[in-house]
């Protein structure tokens, strides 16, 4: 286990469950930054780093068993779609949302939408005075020193070298404020309930498509070249049941045109549910991103289904079923891995511990590609939006 300044890393990478590069950073980097004193801070004493780092890991375990009792346990994996799809709480990991729950509901509350005492205060918020924070895992970075000397260590470039350890740190639910007061005794608060029309979601997740290089061609092909729109019919035609798809047109290795179509006739928010769907396939499965790890059709649909139905209910359009897709496929993992182990030449007490390990992977994998997913599209919506 590598550990850092107070906290740990290797593992607690592994218990976030996200495996993307560079999301384990994302994770908490608006919402997370507890308020710091202006005044320098003592360092730590050994026995103060050590609690710290005790405090950190127990966490770390605590996370651990959260997700591993959710790929023993489905349906808890609904209840975190479910968690996604309110408020801001997709910007949170699988792992922070269970130890950020598990804590609430010691209080007897109700987690709608979490962020740091700062990030309440720019948008009008004041934590109420005696609120305990909620505890989760953040990644935190320091600049490296010389043991010997105590200089910063410096790259080929001349820049500072800097490390990561994970450590803990406050979040507070929107619950545990109230607005703060101008001058005059009236709210600066921002309105953080208002659900944009199906209008509005069409036309952002296709912009938001269209900055990550992917043709949108709503309602049918559309301005499109002669031979763009041969290939589309084509595809079109051999899909005769479905309201849209996502394909890339590129053919040739390193040729990415990557394409989504919807079906003409559908209303808004059809419209938006099925774009919704085909982002996130472009933005999980194919050779433009880093998230085609696998081959797995029924996965994919997954992965794409369980992003899309976080996404439709941050625009008021999810529909309840949507968030069984992923558990069922969670569920249908035994009897698709078994086989391949027993091909492996595995059997017995060695089968049985192979699949657990495999069948975890695969889930975490999973379910760090579908929050990254979310969070790409929604963290741009917002800044659309403002």
């Amino acid at each position: 286990m590598g550990k850092g300044k107070g906290g740990c890393e290797t593992t607690a990478m592994t218990a976030m469950g996200d495996p993307a590069s560079g999301a384990a950073e994302a994770e908490l980097e608006q919402l997370g930054k507890p308020k710091r004193s202006k005044a320098r801070r003592r360092p730590l004493s050994a026995e103060q780093r050590k609690a710290k780092q005790l405090e950190v890991q127990a966490r770390v375990d605590e996370m651990e068993q959260h997700i591993q009792h959710a790929v023993d346990n489905p349906e808890l994996i609904e209840e975190w779609m479910k968690d996604l799809s309110s408020g801001n709480l997709w910007r949170y990991s699988f792992g922070n949302l269970c130890l950020a729950r598990s804590q609430a509901k010691g209080r007897d509350m109700q987690i709608t939408r979490l962020a740091g005492y700062g990030k309440w205060s720019e948008q009008g918020y004041q934590v109420k005075k005696g609120e305990r924070s909620l505890q989760v895992l953040a990644p935190k970075t320091y600049i490296r020193k010389d043991k010997k000397t105590g200089q910063p260590l410096l790259d080929k470039d001349g820049n500072p070298l800097r490390g990561r350890y994970f450590g803990s740190v406050g979040v507070f639910d929107i619950s545990q404020t109230e607005p703060i007061l101008d001058e005059d005794g009236q709210p600066t608060n921002k309105d953080l309930l208002s659900t944009p029309e199906s209008e509005q979601a069409v036309s952002e997740l296709k912009q938001i498509a269209e900055e990550q290089g992917i043709q949108v061609f709503l309602g049918g092909v559309d301005d499109a070249s002669l031979e763009e729109q041969a290939a589309l019919n084509i595809a079109l035609a051999a899909r005769p049941t479905a309201s849209g798809f996502f394909t890339d047109l590129g053919g040739k290795e390193g040729d990415s045109r990557p394409v989504i179509l919807t079906r003409p006739g559908l209303g808004s928010a059809d419209e938006a549910r099925v774009l919704a769907h085909e982002l996130a396939h472009a933005l999980m499965h194919n050779d433009r991103t880093g998230y085609k790890d696998h081959d797995d059709r029924v996965r994919k649909e997954a992965e794409a289904e369980s992003a899309a139905y976080v996404l439709a209910s941050q625009y008021g359009l999810q529909t309840e079923e949507q968030a069984f897709y992923v558990a069922q496929w969670v569920g249908s993992l035994d009897k698709q891995l078994r086989p391949q182990l027993i091909e492996e030449g595995l059997s017995g007490a060695a089968l049985e511990a192979g699949l657990r390990d495999k069948k975890s992977k695969v889930v975490r994998d999973a379910l760090g590609n579908i929050q990254t997913a979310v969070r790409t599209v929604m963290e741009r919506a917002e800044e659309i939006r403002a």
